[in-house]
């Protein structure tokens, strides 16, 4: 049988218990508490087993204290019902059963707050860190970073849409999303080559300043010359740059190659390669004040600066030597005759002047003051060679002596050919005043032996001989005079 309270029927009672144990309690106003189940006495106000607690709006209130579940009650939200935390009227949480997979917590606009040493654990691993966790297993967290509830490990992937800061400082990534700030990469990536984040900046490597960095790639802003340098610190630096100087600073030698290097070509194509003023080449390794090719140790007469060339051993010149704008002449006869060449032509052991149209003079530059002259054009008159002297006052105009002769000819006079000869072998004109009034009385002919005079022939023609033989061979000689 049911009983009903403050009514005699369902529609009326304020509540009823019916039969089959069911407690119903419908007032007709306002009520605070249904239930009150407030006594000291009772452990467990309400017991419910296994069964359910169920409602659609209905509210589990403690207005004093504590409202807890068991650690071994289990709180079920069936469908899309809710639980809600309120405080006089005022909603602070909401616990939602969204659907069979996803759970709701709603603060209302607060903070959903664990407390002190309290840590969360996402992920199921199902050990117990004292760090927060997201993560299916912790085993690989480093303890001695995440140990606090301050901490996080996760164990995946931690993807942020925003920025991430590390002790107030935005982590950068390969976004270049803090590029060349501090902290952030000072370099750029861009198709297979890198580059400063700002393509104004020169780089140094070794130093912080351009006077102290071991290599530098200077003056790239503006109208500055790109220039590449290498540096020794104090004893100076190596430096190219983008107009074509490469220079070293500190008067530093500058070498170019190594005993391992191959040629060294230098090619200015249609332009010049030009060494400034005082500026010298040295080729062989010699310590000189004038360009040279030589040798140390070597002496240097007269080349002395740098519009000198002291060359130690050969030159080769195919073309024409110059020297003070006349032709060097050489062996080859390459200038023969001609000014500062050789007026001489040497054929196999003869010697003859270059043009064997000239004459050979000798003692003089013309034919009337040479003492010698041989004639370069032979004429039918004469003209072969002549023998002229005014200073010899005693001695002998013409001399020839044989000492090693033991037989043969000192002298020998011939016609050389078979034509008709009427003219005279030997042909004596003394005639020293022009006059015929016996300025010459002298001899024509001396024959001497052994400085004894054998033969001789005078100024009047009478001739004296030490013994004289007419005929020779012809026994038919005959002595004929003129008058």
């Amino acid at each position: 049988m049911d009983v009903y309270f403050g009514g005699t029927a369902t529609a009326s009672a304020q509540a009823r218990i019916q039969a089959n144990g069911q407690i119903f309690v419908t007032p007709t106003s306002a009520l605070d508490t249904a239930i009150d189940l407030t006594d000291s006495e009772l452990t467990n106000a309400i017991s419910l087993a296994d069964n359910n607690i169920t409602g659609t709006t209905y509210s589990i209130l403690a207005t004093s204290g504590n409202l807890t579940l068991d650690a071994s009650a289990i709180l079920a939200l069936d469908g899309a019902t809710s639980i809600t935390f309120t405080d006089g009227g005022t909603l602070y949480s909401t616990f939602t059963a969204v659907n069979t997979d996803d759970f709701n917590i709603d603060a209302a606009g607060g903070d959903i707050v664990f407390n002190n040493d309290d840590v969360l654990n996402i992920g199921g691993s199902g050990d117990d860190v004292t760090f927060n966790a997201i993560g299916d297993d912790t085993a690989n967290a480093n303890g001695a970073l995440v140990n606090s509830d301050n901490d996080l490990y996760i164990e995946g992937n931690l993807e942020v849409d925003g920025a991430i800061y590390q002790a107030n400082n935005q982590v950068c990534d390969s976004s270049g999303n803090c590029l060349g700030g501090s902290g952030g990469s000072k370099w750029v990536i861009n198709s297979g080559a890198i580059s400063p984040f700002s393509t104004t900046l020169d780089v140094l490597i070794g130093g912080t300043a351009t006077n102290s960095a071991k290599f530098a790639f200077m003056n790239v802003i503006g109208s500055n010359t790109p220039t590449a340098s290498v540096s020794a610190g104090a004893a100076g630096a190596t430096y190219l740059t983008s107009t074509g100087t490469l220079a070293s600073t500190a008067m530093q030698p500058m070498t170019i190659g190594t005993s391992d290097s191959g040629n060294i070509t230098l090619n200015s194509g249609t332009g010049r390669i030009i060494l400034s003023d005082n500026d010298l080449i040295n080729i062989g390794g010699i310590s000189a004040s004038t360009n040279a090719i030589s040798d140390s140790g070597a002496t240097i007469n007269f080349a002395a600066n740098d519009d000198d060339l002291y060359i130690e051993d050969v030159l080769e010149v195919d073309g024409t030597i110059y020297q003070a704008g006349n032709q060097v002449c050489d062996s080859s006869g390459n200038c023969v005759g001609g000014a500062g060449g050789s007026k001489w032509t040497l054929n196999s052991t003869l010697i003859h002047p270059f043009n064997t149209t000239l004459d050979v003079v000798v003692g003089g530059t013309a034919t009337s003051s040479a003492k010698f002259q041989a004639y370069g054009i032979e004429t039918t008159g004469g003209n072969v060679a002549s023998l002229t002297s005014n200073t010899i006052t005693t001695g002998s105009v013409f001399s020839a002596t044989a000492s090693a002769i033991t037989s043969g000819n000192i002298l020998k006079l011939g016609q050389g050919g078979n034509s008709a000869f009427s003219g005279n072998v030997i042909y004596a004109d003394i005639d020293n005043r022009g006059a015929g009034d016996n300025g010459f009385t002298g001899d024509f002919l001396q024959f001497d032996d052994a400085t004894i005079t054998v033969f001789d022939v005078n100024y009047l023609g009478a001739i004296r001989a030490s013994d004289l033989t007419l005929g020779l061979a012809d026994t038919s000689a005959t002595i004929t005079t003129a008058d």
